[in-house]
């Protein structure tokens, strides 16, 4: 309890338009964002957002 998150996760459901440009949910699928407050000096986080590099999360915002 005295650590302070350096990550916020959600999923949010996927919409896509059809047609006749209503939206619908997608199956099951999901958004998920992740929002990071790195800490430079934390060897941990370093190794988390290198293998965030290396995988298929999209970066949206920031560095």
């Amino acid at each position: 309890m005295s650590q302070i998150g350096r990550i916020w996760h959600r999923m949010y459901p996927r919409y896509i338009k059809n047609k006749e440009g209503e939206m619908k949910r997608k199956g099951k699928e999901f958004v998920e964002l992740l929002t990071i407050f790195p800490d430079k000096k934390d060897e941990k986080t370093q190794e988390f957002l290198t293998f965030l590099a290396t995988s298929e999360f999209t970066k949206l915002w920031g560095e």
